[in-house]
């Protein structure tokens, strides 16, 4: 175990291509228009 453990560098964060969301079309009932949300 000479080198160090490859967890000491964080993984990278891909936020914008997280796969669990997805844009979608939801009725704004306050602004009473569409609008786009991650869901």
């Amino acid at each position: 175990m000479a080198h160090p453990t490859p967890n000491r560098q964080p993984a990278p964060q891909q936020q914008h291509a997280a796969p669990r969301r997805r844009r979608v079309r939801q009725w704004d009932r306050r602004n009473r228009r569409w609008t786009w949300t991650w869901r």
